[in-house]
């Protein structure tokens, strides 16, 4: 059996050293991405995920931790995109046949940052689950066809091509990364980390705001399972994560919500998290 090929998923922050201790958020997005992806049998015969990196660390010292690399996918926000495209470089510069992938809020629809980045091979746009899944799926295969992989933009011959988005009805087929055990190395090689979490309890929003991320999508609120936000809600008293960070839409527009408020208060009370 060929060995699997090495994948490693970057989304970094910033680490904040307060006087009494050190905290920094577990990278959601990437997480997610692959909690999602390892569902597909081609992913876990074909792949092994090395290294989740979000330590904002000199690109030197993360390039040498990273090995014969398949793919390297990156998580773009407004406060890592100028790092990200550093590293890649760097990367694609050592290992001119590894992949690289971007993502997240601060890709832009359309295939633009291709044409600016020589050295990204991937954009995928929106919700990126599904794409991701499809993308490592396709490139597994002798030949593989990204016209089938959702929300992605590739260059064929020079010209860019853009798929369209994948909005899925429903969020019950996207598992947790945090119930599902995707941090656990994160966490058991970060004692000193006192750990903070972005926290989805559904995604979309009903309203279309221009100069909103949600807006453009013009999705339905697709709410997760109370099964899950109960077992995330263990898992974060379990892991002692202080603080919180709700990324829905609109948290509060569900008559649920507040049974959701009241679980955490009672978590609070029994076990002193978050």
């Amino acid at each position: 059996m060929a060995a699997k090929k090495n994948i490693y998923l970057v989304q970094v922050d910033i680490v904040r050293k307060l006087p009494t201790r050190t905290t920094a958020y577990l990278p959601y997005a990437v997480g997610a991405l692959w909690a999602y992806a390892r569902q597909a049998p081609a992913v876990t015969v074909n792949y092994v995920l090395q290294e989740l990196f979000f330590l904002r660390e000199p690109v030197n010292t993360v390039v040498a931790r990273i090995e014969n690399p398949f793919l390297v996918g990156f998580s773009c926000s407004s406060w890592n995109t100028e790092y990200n495209k550093v590293l890649a470089r760097a990367v694609k510069e050592l290992y001119p046949d590894c992949y690289i992938l971007f993502g997240g809020h601060n890709v832009p629809p359309g295939g633009d940052m291709l044409d600016e980045l020589f050295y990204v091979d991937f954009l995928i746009h929106g919700e990126g689950e599904f794409g991701f899944q499809a993308l490592l799926t396709e490139l597994a295969k002798a030949q593989p066809d990204f016209m089938v992989v959702p929300g992605l933009s590739w260059r064929n011959n020079s010209i860019v091509h853009t798929n369209p988005d994948a909005v899925p009805e429903s969020v019950d087929d996207l598992p947790s990364p945090y119930v599902e055990g995707v941090f656990a190395p994160v966490i058991a090689m970060h004692p000193e980390i006192q750990w903070s979490i972005v926290w989805e309890t559904n995604r979309g929003c009903p309203n279309h705001c221009a100069f909103c991320d949600w807006g453009q999508y013009k999705s339905k609120v697709r709410p997760f399972s109370m099964e899950r936000i109960m077992a995330e809600i263990e898992w974060l008293c379990t892991n002692k994560v202080e603080y919180i960070y709700c990324a829905d839409g609109n948290f509060g527009i569900l008559p649920r919500d507040e049974d959701i408020l009241d679980a955490l208060i009672v978590a609070r009370e029994r076990t002193g998290y978050p």
